[in-house]
């Protein structure tokens, strides 16, 4: 039986968070509407910045033209932090339909980046002079680039990299530096290959187009992982090879061995996962009776809005579904029920992946 049914549902999470951020848009987007119609958009930024911080101090977040007259974009950045991706997602996902406005959970490609600059003291350097070179990386699919711009010598790296980032979300957006950007160094000299950044765009369409790449969005992208080196004695260090959306989580908690912290604080969001043995999964099926179990924990989150998959993985002695949740305790009680329709035997669990969370919810 259930040993955690009755505890109360108190607190705040994400969840509740986001409903009070939707709420709070909708009763002042007229007045929203009207700054920026004015063109003063500072009158609504202060208040605009604090009713984001409740979500989660750290995102970005701009208004901006749509694409109708007199109609508007809000757009929630998790500035390139992968498991912010999943804050910015949901927040998306709950967003109403409001007339006038269209919501984004990653920076768009901009209108005309052409006229985009950078000032670092009293230099600027412009998007319009940088050049880059191409390499077409079909095993992992994405595109290499060795950038070069007349004043980049003038620069460190860790200045470089942040320039041309930000000009390829200029270009790109977040999503699509992301998915397609692979290996990145800088040119001392400008090669005849070469093409402008402001052309990236259309060789980038061309060339997925040529080569029939696709990809889902980040938070639904999937890899494919094994470890064939023995861990050490920590949680989950008996795994093998899993898949998952969210491969830095699982880098770093197994370079911290199971030393985890929180890569969420702040948000009241948790990475969780279900462990329960190997056992007692039938030779020759694991896959899929594996496969059936997460998803009916999944159904059981997905129906109460509050947590999904992010991937598995398989060891030696357990099995291991793991899970992004938004609404604390209602999202475990959720995957607790979803676990005792799919019969898992007694002292299967759900685990923190932070180590400061040492809470473990058991069936």
């Amino acid at each position: 039986m259930l040993k955690f049914l009755n505890r109360q549902k108190k607190g705040t999470t994400f969840k509740k968070k986001v409903d009070q951020f939707w709420h709070w848009f909708e009763d002042n987007q007229q007045q929203i509407r009207k700054a920026l119609l004015a063109n003063k958009p500072t009158s609504v930024s202060e208040d605009t910045l604090k009713n984001i911080d409740k979500i989660m101090p750290g995102l970005s977040w701009c208004y901006g033209p749509g694409q109708e007259e007199d109609s508007f974009t809000f757009t929630l950045s998790p500035e390139a932090n992968r498991s912010f991706q999943f804050l910015t997602a949901f927040w998306y996902d709950s967003a109403p339909a409001i007339p006038g406005w269209t919501f984004y959970a990653a920076r768009q490609p901009a209108r005309d980046p052409s006229k985009f600059t950078i000032s670092i003291g009293e230099k600027s350097y412009s998007i319009a002079e940088i050049w880059l070179v191409l390499v077409i990386n079909e095993e992992d699919q994405k595109i290499d680039i060795s950038a070069w711009h007349p004043h980049f010598s003038e620069l460190d790296d860790n200045a470089r990299y942040q320039i041309l980032f930000l000009w390829l979300d200029e270009v790109l957006g977040e999503n699509g530096t992301e998915q397609w950007i692979g290996q990145v160094d800088f040119s001392t000299e400008k090669f005849a290959e070469a093409i402008p950044l402001l052309e990236m765009k259309e060789h980038l369409d061309s060339i997925t187009q040529q080569y029939g790449w696709e990809k889902p969005s980040p938070e639904n992208c999937y890899s494919f992982y094994e470890i064939s080196s023995e861990l050490g004695d920590f949680p989950r260090s008996d795994t093998l090879r899993g898949n998952t959306c969210h491969m830095q989580l699982v880098n770093e908690f197994m370079e911290f061995g199971g030393d985890l912290p929180d890569l969420l604080s702040g948000s009241h969001a948790d990475f969780v996962y279900v462990q329960f043995p190997a056992s007692f999964l039938n030779t020759g099926e694991e896959i899929q009776l594996r496969d059936l179990i997460e998803q009916k924990i999944n159904k059981a989150l997905n129906d109460d809005e509050s947590g999904h998959s992010i991937g598995s993985a398989s060891g030696t002695e357990y099995v291991y579904l793991d899970f992004i949740i938004f609404d604390g305790q209602q999202s475990i009680e959720a995957m607790l029920e979803g676990m005792k329709e799919c019969q898992l035997p007694e002292g299967s669990s759900i685990n923190y992946w932070a180590a400061e969370k040492k809470e473990v919810f058991k069936i």
